[in-house]
Parts: C-alpha cells; sequence; structure tokens
C-alpha cells in the first residue's frame, strides 16, 4: 500500500499566498502545513466528542491533583 495519497483541490487565491509566505517563514513545504492543519482539524473534533462526553464529570481542584502527584511521587 503507498504511504502517500494525492490530494487536489481549490483554494481561494488569498489562502494560498497565505500558505506560500507561512512556509517560506517557517522553513516548511506546504505540503506538510496542510498535513498538519487537516490532521489538527481531525484531532480537534475529536477532542470536542470527548470533552462533550465529559463536560458534566465534576471537577478536581487543581490543588488536589498536585497533592495526589507529591504523595505518589513520595512513595
Amino acid at each position: 500500500m503507498p504511504r502517500e495519497a494525492t490530494l487536489s483541490t481549490a483554494i481561494d487565491p488569498a489562502v494560498k499566498r497565505a500558505l506560500a509566505l507561512y512556509s517560506k517563514k517557517h522553513g516548511l513545504k506546504m505540503r506538510f502545513v496542510v498535513e498538519r492543519a487537516i490532521v489538527e482539524l481531525i484531532e480537534d473534533d475529536s477532542d470536542l466528542a470527548v470533552w462533550r462526553q465529559r463536560r458534566d464529570e465534576p471537577a478536581v481542584a487543581w490543588a488536589e491533583v498536585l497533592k495526589a502527584h507529591r504523595k505518589a511521587a513520595a512513595k
């Protein structure tokens, strides 16, 4: 199975210019930036789904988290 697939699409010329400028400024290939953006978008969607499932769970105070961490580290 090939490790790469071709994706061909039309985008707004202003977005393409911004992509080219961003990529050049950061020394990245446009392909890499586009791929990372797509992956991030998919991950964000997954993160939101998990958040929606768990948003009604009781919160744990940060002080309690630190206390538990210190207790575990002391063992």
